[in-house]
């Protein structure tokens, strides 16, 4: 079906972007990372799945405040948080810490459960696949990095199967005028 194939494009896209247009087994990836990244997509796909039915009851804000005080209180088990104010950091460390609270943590992940209130979890997380493209396009843009051939046409295969699946989404909605609008 179309669905499969955008998705299929979605997907393909992604090896050029991360692996530089190298063969995987002569990139520097391991089998470490390319496990904890499997698992890491896993755990994602699930928090996507339970994020959708939380935010429907508690909205966006609860669910990420459930969710991350529950991580920082697992997390805390580990490594106990005296250690981290017993460091030793500087402020400026303090700042950078403060900031990939903010910026790379709380702000995206309530922006995600805060699409959820409107689309649905496996759209959520088709969006989710432009992260790779929009880090390297930032790469690029803010540090100077070369993109490849390959890392920009996978990048381009990414955005455009999430467009092309967005736009599906709309018309089908669209053809189903008894469908309930998407929670405020």
């Amino acid at each position: 079906s179309k669905l499969r194939a955008t998705m299929g494009g979605a997907v393909s896209g992604i090896p050029p972007v991360v692996v530089d247009g190298r063969s995987v087994i002569h990139s520097s990836l391991s089998s470490v990372g390319i496990t904890t990244g499997l698992l890491s997509a896993v755990a994602f796909g699930v928090y996507a799945i339970l994020g959708r039915g939380r935010v429907r009851h508690v909205g966006s804000t609860a669910s990420l405040l459930y969710a991350l005080g529950t991580g920082a209180v697992f997390w805390s088990l580990i490594v106990p948080p005296w250690r981290a104010y017993l460091a030793g950091y500087s402020a400026e460390e303090w700042l950078l810490f403060a900031y990939i609270v903010v910026f790379a943590t709380i702000l995206p992940f309530w922006l995600f459960l805060r699409g959820l209130r409107a689309i649905s979890s496996s759209m959520a997380s088709l969006t989710a696949t432009l992260e790779p493209v929009v880090g390297g396009t930032a790469a690029f843009l803010v540090l100077g990095e070369i993109l490849s051939g390959p890392q920009i046409a996978g990048g381009l295969a990414i955005a455009a199967a999430v467009a092309l699946i967005q736009i599906a989404d709309i018309r089908t909605a669209k053809l189903e005028p008894g469908l309930p609008p998407p929670p405020g």
